[in-house]
């Protein structure tokens, strides 16, 4: 009778202890708890932007351009490249209001936009093909206005003119932070925030600011300066005397794999309309300028190689013209650069009058 009662209370025990980790379980999987200065807060929020995953990312592409034909054709680039061509380009799911909206990074190259109908092309040229007798016996790229267009394109309908302050549209523009809050009547115009952003591991310190732990409904606990304090994802707050903007957070059950990038003093939000200077270029002679449209279209974006894009988009276009040898257009081993060495279109060398030309991301 005393070995069956042991035995007995032995299984109680097993299940007991089962039963505890069991809890301890869900606890350690589901609880939000950070631990900041000895103190324990929790948050809840959910992500702001999360990026298709991708696998062994393709940084460039190469094509044989004929001297004197423009980089875009038949047995040459695509007019539109984008994902599926170059997957360095990104697609994206964003969380806006109460809907998932699909999106994309496009290029675009010989848009027919002009009052001529003419296309605006991105051109491998030589003295002869440009006549222009200062080219010598050099090639070079030569581009018109309007030849380059960056784009961020939905492909999913979304009315981006509902974006307020308290419920803004958060995108990741050229591979920075830009935060809409507002849209002008016309749809051709942004109110945004676009601040520097850093991605941290739990641990690392940029400029006074440390990432101390990442919880897995995406607050974040920091300390800037000795001054502790927590931020929940998507969530701007103030610590010491710095406004940090928690962008995006990655949890793992390894604390050392855990991950957030943060906007460091993003600043208060200005506008943006279409034709207007890119940020950070010169005013007077830039080489990027905004290119907005239909924001007050409650669609998709439909992409065109011969015309401006239909529905919601926001992009850049060049503004700088190289058409001859004055204006020092790109030769071998030089690039058309997008703003933030982005992107480049690169003109690598020059055989048997073909120029093998590449566009590469920043990989």
């Amino acid at each position: 009778m005393a070995k069956r009662s042991e035995k007995r209370n032995y299984l109680v025990l097993i299940g007991v202890a089962v039963l505890l980790m069991g809890i301890l379980g869900l606890f350690v999987l589901n609880a939000d708890t950070l631990y900041v200065s000895g103190k324990a807060v929790t948050s809840s929020t959910k992500s702001v932007i999360e990026k298709s995953p991708q696998k062994n990312v393709q940084c460039s592409i190469s094509k044989n351009i004929p001297v004197g034909e423009t980089i875009t054709g038949n047995n040459k680039f695509d007019n539109i490249i984008g994902p599926d061509l170059l997957s360095y380009l990104n697609r994206f799911t964003i969380n806006f209001g109460s809907k998932t909206i699909k999106a994309r990074e496009l290029i675009v190259s010989g848009q027919a936009i002009n009052d001529f109908n003419d296309p605006n092309f991105v051109t491998v040229a030589d003295s002869i093909s440009s006549h222009d007798k200062n080219y010598e016996n050099d090639v070079f790229l030569e581009s018109t206005k309007d030849s380059l267009k960056y784009y961020y394109a939905f492909d999913t309908p979304i009315l981006v003119s509902s974006a307020t302050p308290e419920n803004p549209l958060i995108i990741k523009f050229l591979g920075k932070f830009l935060k809409i809050t507002g849209t002008s009547a016309d749809g051709t115009a942004i109110s945004a925030e676009y601040g520097n952003d850093r991605q941290m591991k739990v641990g690392e310190t940029f400029s006074g600011i440390k990432l101390e732990n990442v919880g897995n409904t995406g607050s974040i606990a920091v300390n800037v300066n000795g001054v502790s304090g927590t931020i929940a994802e998507g969530k701007t707050k103030l610590v010491g005397g710095i406004n940090i903007f928690n962008w995006e957070s990655f949890f793992h059950k390894n604390i050392n794999n855990r991950k957030a990038t943060l906007v460091i003093d993003a600043g208060e939000a200005k506008e943006f309309r279409d034709g207007d200077v890119y940020i950070g270029e010169n005013e007077n002679s830039p080489h990027w300028t905004w290119n907005i449209g239909g924001l007050q279209e409650n669609t998709l974006t439909i992409p065109s190689a011969k015309s401006e894009f239909l529905g919601p988009y926001i992009g850049i276009e060049n503004d700088i013209v190289y058409d001859d040898a004055s204006d020092y257009p790109p030769t071998v081993g030089e690039c058309l650069k997008f703003p933030r060495l982005y992107l480049k279109v690169c003109l690598d060398n020059v055989q048997k009058n073909a120029a093998k030309v590449t566009i590469k991301g920043k990989c």
